[in-house]
């Protein structure tokens, strides 16, 4: 079953259910592969319909972010939720250490040395993490091993 039919089952069971929010949350999910989906002119793939809800996700970790700055912690609350359930349609995430290993081996293929390789390796590493790391995490590790 596609990411996009489990939302739609899932859309029915949180109408049934008469769960608002998470129905809320689920509508604004599937709405967001459509658009693209509209974009394309055509059904996504299962890895275009993963870059989407990541993308869903990293604009709700923002969100959490600036809420929290601007002492709106009512709107990060409800923002953490959306999160949480945009994180069940989304492969398992990669830890640090998995994401270290498949950095030292780009800095190793790519030959980067110093911070100013973190453009080389990044472009050959992100294609491996797409949407099983956060690029923001991925970044950080990749600074840490070229700066060591």
């Amino acid at each position: 079953m596609s990411i996009s039919e489990q939302i739609d089952t899932d859309i029915k069971g949180a109408m049934k259910a008469r769960e608002k929010v998470k129905l809320s949350c689920l509508r604004n999910f599937k709405s967001a592969l459509r658009y693209r989906e509209i974009e394309k002119k055509e059904k996504l793939t299962e890895a275009e319909e993963i870059e989407v809800l990541s993308s869903v996700a990293k604009k709700l970790r923002d969100t959490i972010e600036q809420a929290r700055q601007g002492g709106r912690e009512d709107l990060a609350q409800e923002s953490q939720v959306e999160l949480d359930l945009v994180k069940t349609y989304l492969p398992e995430q990669m830890d640090e250490a998995e994401i270290e290993k498949l950095a030292r081996e780009a800095i190793d293929k790519t030959g980067a040395e110093g911070p100013q390789g973190i453009g080389q390796v990044m472009k050959e590493l992100m294609p491996q993490v797409k949407g099983k790391a956060d690029g923001a995490v991925v970044k950080a590790v990749v600074l840490r091993l070229l700066s060591g």
